[in-house]
């Protein structure tokens, strides 16, 4: 995992940016868990900081595009989607 300093908007049809919020609450309700479960998957992942969507946690972006309340399931829906769109 990868920790990110500055923002970019990275847009890869073969994997796009997949940033894993690790604040207080998403930490709470399994963004660790969910990063190291994407990553088992081959998915590179940025440790994103604190974007104030607590009642959301955990929050996910890929490619910038908010997943809320995210499982495994839903972030590789989210992927798939990007995708199609390029």
């Amino acid at each position: 995992m990868t920790k990110k300093y500055c923002k970019t908007s990275a847009m890869n049809k073969e994997q796009p940016e997949i940033e894993v919020c690790f604040g207080p609450e998403c930490g709470d309700k399994g963004s660790p868990a969910l990063a190291k479960e994407l990553e088992a998957l081959g998915y590179t992942i940025v440790m994103g900081d604190c974007r104030s969507q607590c009642a959301n946690a955990p929050l996910v972006l890929v490619a910038n595009q908010g997943v809320v309340t995210s499982t495994c399931a839903k972030v590789l829906a989210k992927i798939k989607a990007v995708q199609e769109v390029e």
